[in-house]
């Protein structure tokens, strides 16, 4: 399924763009696992840096990477599908975070269009919607590998999000947990909210030092008057 705008007719006027993984979702430990297991698989220890090189990228762009830093003879396909395969059944009880479904449904009760943004790929995006039903508050489901992009280090996907929703980007924020997700959307200046994730601690001050707001949980997040009065 691809997934587009439900209503291509209106254009939104605000619009919150809102990453999953680590954000929305608490995935802790699903990949830290994942990737762990993997690497051990091939002989190989986890890397410090590991997880916060390749949480931006697409799967297959990660697969890519991982092959050429760890020097595997091995295809990307066969990777994106080994790990398809490792996380199917941890995508299919994931939860939300404290107060994000009650957040994102308090926006769509203000009009304010609401567009997921996710590395995520598609069937584990439909496991995880399986067990959240996260869709159903959705205008936009932005799917990177839809798009063909390489992950968050680029804008790309933040622009196709705008472009489906028909809202300009200085009217979006986006809430993110990376700081390279953070850095593409205000490229293209958006607002953004940082989001802490146990997985991105170590990089918790540069995100609030980058980002427009910053947030232990979505109880903190900013009210639409907030948003309004810094210009959404």
């Amino acid at each position: 399924m691809v997934y587009e705008q439900s209503n291509r007719s209106r254009a939104w006027q605000r619009a919150a763009l809102f990453d999953l993984d680590g954000t929305l979702f608490d995935s802790l430990g699903i990949w830290e696992r994942i990737d762990r297991e993997f690497l051990s698989d091939r002989g190989i220890a986890l890397p410090d840096d590991y997880a916060q090189t390749v949480e931006h990228m697409s799967l297959n762009t990660a697969a890519q990477y991982t092959i050429k830093r760890f020097g595997l003879d091995e295809q990307a396909q066969d990777l994106v599908h080994e790990w398809q395969e490792r996380t199917r059944n941890a995508y299919a009880t994931v939860q939300y975070k404290p107060f994000a479904q009650h957040y994102v449904q308090y926006l769509r009760s203000q009009s304010v269009a609401i567009a997921l943004v996710t590395s995520l790929s598609r069937p584990l995006f439909e496991q995880a919607n399986h067990a959240t039903q996260v869709s159903q508050y959705a205008d936009a489901v932005c799917l990177i590998e839809d798009i063909g992009s390489a992950g968050k280090h680029e804008p790309d996907i933040f622009q196709h999000a705008s472009h489906v929703l028909q809202c300009e980007p200085q009217h979006c924020i986006v809430f993110e947990d990376t700081v390279a997700g953070i850095r593409s959307a205000s490229q293209i200046g958006m607002q953004t909210c940082a989001v802490l994730d146990q997985r991105t601690q170590p990089v918790w001050q540069t995100l609030q030092s980058i980002a427009n707001y910053a947030i232990t949980d979505f109880s903190q997040a900013p009210t639409l008057d907030t948003l309004t009065k810094a210009g959404l």
